[in-house]
């Protein structure tokens, strides 16, 4: 009798989100089973995941869920800026400053 292969995506999945196969509910599973088809539809790899799932545990503190996986699967492509309220101020009053030049000279152009 021949072994399946074993599912990288799956004991990946279990390894971020910190859960053991034995523990789990035949509900947790099928959770499980729900995100990994919506990741291979866009064809995710196990290191696309650890990838993800190590910004995601940078943006929320936490380690992510099956669902949250694929809730910011998206927007967990990019590392998360880690800026201050401080930063992000003064980042917005220069904008803010240059927006107004740009809107003098082409006033005045």
């Amino acid at each position: 009798m021949t072994l399946a292969p074993r599912d990288e995506l799956w004991d990946m999945m279990l390894h971020v989100c910190g859960w053991e196969y034995e523990t789990m509910t035949p509900s947790a599973r099928g959770w499980v089973n729900q995100a990994l088809k919506d990741l291979r539809a866009v064809n995710a790899t196990p290191d696309d995941l650890l990838f993800r799932a190590r910004n995601y545990f940078m943006s929320y503190g936490r380690r992510p869920t099956p669902t949250a996986m694929t809730k910011h699967w998206s927007a967990m492509a990019f590392k998360p800026l880690r800026i201050s309220d401080r930063e992000l101020d003064r980042h917005a009053r220069q904008e803010n400053r240059a927006a107004l030049r740009q809107r003098i000279v082409d006033e005045a152009g």
